[in-house]
C-alpha cells in the first residue's frame, strides 16, 4: 500500500525510510507494524487507551523535520 501511494517499488521505499531512520541498518517492515497492531489488540495492551504508537524508529521524536519540536 505504502509502495503505490509513494510511487517507489518496494526496494526503494526500504532504501529511503531506512537513510531517514535513527535506528540504522534497520528496515521497516510490514511485520513490524502488524506486531504492533497485534499487541494493541492484545491483553499485555488492556491497560493502554487513547495512544498514538508511532512504529517510526524513532522518526518523529528524533528527526531534522521534527513536528514536535518546542521553538
Amino acid at each position: 500500500m505504502t509502495t503505490k501511494f509513494s510511487n517507489m517499488d518496494q526496494k526503494t521505499f526500504e532504501s529511503v525510510s531506512e537513510s531517514l531512520g535513527n535506528l540504522k541498518g534497520v528496515t521497516l517492515t510490514p511485520d513490524d507494524v502488524a506486531n504492533a497492531a497485534l499487541f494493541l489488540a492484545s491483553d499485555d495492551a488492556k491497560y493502554i487507551s487513547g495512544q498514538n504508537l508511532n512504529v517510526d524508529g524513532g522518526y518523529a521524536i528524533a528527526s531534522k523535520l521534527n513536528v514536535f519540536k518546542q521553538e
